[in-house]
């Protein structure tokens, strides 16, 4: 295979060289090259999203051991790759070489849901084997993931329904066809009628004034429930569109039609700019970074990657090669939960609480980033990844994962004695997935630089939800923003979870938090004499109860992921990297709301947790409001985890308080998070990367 490898890496390396073929044809060839790694790599790596065939087999070896399955017509919710147990991996990611991770089988987890009554089982098939080797229904309640099919059926059960359509001819939409239904979870089962469903759903109106019109310049007052499950329909509830609680006061409930188009085909014809220039990046050179199947090297980096329906992107085996020694970082990052929660306290409000991730899923509904064209680098990689229909037929999730490099500004600089700027430009390597979740749209980007940092980047654009405002009213009640006339922008956060598997330097990881603080003696005493003193403090989190914990602006906090078993030769003190925390208001959710048990985990910005299988969520596989990191942390108080194979979860998020300028479509924001090496090298690490070639000047100045 390596020869096979190598005579690959000749032919790709010859036709970087030749600069005027690869313009003509290289990309083209590259990708060739890449699907021959892909197929000469005939038995994967362990880790490998699962193929289409494998697929597919997976749900003939099920319903051909239960034959219920197919007459009774349960769905395939989630078919996924049941990753290898860590244990089998980590030696192989750890540097072993006699390890042999070809004889791993290839195994699948499958969610399977009836929809009628809406029971939920789970199996785990062995591919190698071809048999089914657990099976388990689950308890009543428990909620498969939300699908199109469920958004599908809710709005089928309210476009026909004549209180609705007498509701939506109120509003001045009397033709339905020009209605726009979105269908919402329920979280919390606040009522017996709710509680008495088995699938509830929520669903929001909006008119259109043509196709492609912005409906969310036209919300309705009220909203739906219904029962996917059963195929009933529940309720209508009104909304306050006024400052107070009241939702009976209809006065004023009138549907704006003001145009709000963010399409520039629906605006004038002279809207757009014209004095926009376009910037271009170019790699006449290629691309840096080698693809060889989901194997990904990038100058001192190798990691791999993953795709699943549920969490999307998925980063794993992250490490560096310093001086020719591999040094193991990361072995499985990725994006575990996503909510929004809203703060509109006023019924039936409180319900605007979706769990995007945990819910409706990241993977499922990624974006062809291919097609959308928000790639913007150099010579940029694609990569599909295979996932289920409901019947448990495969399609293909076109360019979901997105490789690619880009200029990250100055890397470091210095003005020299002798008048000289010696500096150099720093590169970046990001690999990012985009999902469209309702109204929201996210990009989610791990990326990695020269200094050998990495950073977990999100990026959110898409429309605010809307609610409407009666005639004359500006006052939201303080709870939201009227963004234009009639349209309220609610307030709400956007909070995400973030897992991270470490290996520093090997298994054996122990976390403190690290502090900032003055020196405590007074301004005048001896060990403060002029009172500017300032120190650090390290304090180790022995247990899981006490690595619960927050943000810290005042101090600065960060959070130190040491090997205890590797000493430093110059500080004597274990290697280490920090996480540098996005900080940003903490979840607003109080301890004592019956939804609070749905979003504990948030309450703290980082937990440390010991390693286990299947503890991958942090509200658990399910988000049924119980288990979940407060569970498990419960459960383990006291365990010691100062020298083990921990995880780190990083929550974090930002409080969306909509604007004028969110209107009607918004500007991205962004959150960040940084792992950054501490004494972990012997030097800056990025002091060998070249200074940059002079580019030729296209404008110049002068002095007149």
């Amino acid at each position: 295979m390596k020869m096979k490898y190598d005579a690959l890496n000749g032919f790709m390396q010859g036709i970087l060289l030749n600069e005027d073929y690869f313009l003509k044809h290289g990309l083209l060839v590259y990708n060739i090259v890449n699907w021959l790694y892909a197929y000469l790599d005939a038995n994967g790596h362990p880790l490998d999203s699962l193929t289409s065939t494998e697929i597919q087999a997976s749900v003939k070896i099920v319903n051909s051991t239960f034959p219920f399955i197919l007459q009774e017509g349960w769905r395939f919710s989630y078919i996924t790759l049941k990753e290898p147990e860590k244990s089998l991996l980590l030696p192989s990611f750890l540097g072993a070489t006699d390890t042999a991770i070809d004889s791993i089988p290839r195994k699948a987890f499958i969610v399977l849901l009836e929809r009628t009554t809406n029971a939920v089982a789970e199996a785990v098939v062995n591919l190698n084997d071809k048999v089914v080797e657990e099976f388990s229904t689950l308890p009543q309640g428990t909620q498969a993931f939300y699908t199109g099919t469920d958004s599908h059926l809710a709005v089928q059960l309210v476009v026909n329904n004549a209180e609705i359509q007498k509701r939506c001819s109120e509003m001045g939409w009397p033709d339905m066809k020009n209605v726009v239904p979105l269908a919402w979870s329920v979280t919390y089962k606040d009522t017996p009628l709710q509680k008495n469903s088995s699938r509830p759903m929520q669903i929001y109106f909006f008119g259109q004034l043509f196709p492609g019109d912005n409906y969310y310049a036209h919300p309705f007052d009220f909203v739906a429930l219904v029962d996917v499950a059963t195929r009933r329909f529940l309720a209508i509830e009104n909304l306050a569109t006024h400052s107070d609680y009241n939702t009976t006061n209809r006065d004023g409930n009138i549907c704006p039609k003001t145009h709000a188009n963010y399409n520039p085909k629906f605006r004038d014809e002279n809207f757009l700019r014209k004095d926009v220039k376009p910037i271009y990046f170019n790699q006449p050179d290629g691309p840096g970074f080698q693809l060889k199947g989901n194997e990904i090297t990038w100058q001192k980096f190798n990691m791999r990657v993953g795709f699943n329906g549920r969490e999307g992107l998925v980063i794993h085996h992250v490490s560096y090669n310093d001086s020719g020694v591999k040094r193991p970082l990361f072995y499985r990052m990725s994006l575990a939960s996503l909510f929004v929660p809203y703060g509109d306290p006023r019924p039936p409000f409180q319900r605007k609480f979706p769990f995007d991730e945990d819910q409706f899923t990241l993977g499922y509904n990624a974006i062809n980033q291919e097609k959308a064209g928000v790639c913007v680098g150099g010579k940029v990689a694609y990569l599909d990844a295979y996932l289920n229909s409901e019947s448990g037929y495969p399609y293909r999730k076109p360019a979901c994962i997105c490789i690619y490099e880009e200029d990250a500004g100055i890397l470091w600089s210095h003005l020299d004695v002798d008048g000289k700027v010696l500096h150099t430009r720093s590169q970046r390597l990001t690999i990012s997935s985009f999902y469209n979740l309702g109204n929201y749209d996210y990009i989610a980007s791990w990326r990695f630089y020269q200094d050998a940092s990495v950073e977990f980047h999100t990026q959110l654009h898409g429309i605010i939800s809307t609610q409407l405002l009666a005639e004359g009213v500006t006052n939201t009640g303080g709870f939201g923003m009227a963004v234009a006339p009639q349209i309220n922008g609610q307030y709400h956060q956007h909070n995400f979870v973030v897992r991270v598997d470490t290996t520093i330097d090997g298994e054996s990881n122990a976390v403190s938090t690290f502090d900032i603080i003055p020196v405590p003696e007074a301004t005048g005493s001896k060990t403060n004499p002029y009172g500017q003193g300032f120190t650090s403090r390290v304090t180790p989190l022995r247990t899981p109860a006490e690595a619960r914990t927050t943000t810290s602006p005042s101090t600065g906090r960060t959070w130190l992921i040491k090997n205890p078993q590797k000493v430093h030769p110059y500080t004597n003190r274990p290697v280490t990297w920090k996480l540098i925390p996005y900080v940003g208001p903490p979840l607003f959710v109080r301890k004592d709301s019956p939804l609070h048990p749905f979003c504990a985990f948030a309450d703290y910005n980082v937990w440390v947790t010991k390693y286990q299988e299947r503890q991958l969520f942090p509200s658990g596989f399910y988000n049924n409001g119980t288990g979940g990191l407060p569970e498990w942390v419960n459960a383990t108080n006291n365990v010691d985890i100062t020298q083990t194979d921990i995880v780190l979860w990083h929550v974090f998020g930002f409080t969306h308080l909509p604007r004028t300028e969110d209107y009607p479509l918004m500007p991205g924001e962004a959150a960040s998070f940084f792992l950054k090496p501490v004494n972990f090298f012997l030097e800056n690490p990025a002091m060998d990367v070249p200074p940059p070639k002079p580019a030729p000047a296209v404008i110049s100045s002068t002095t007149k």
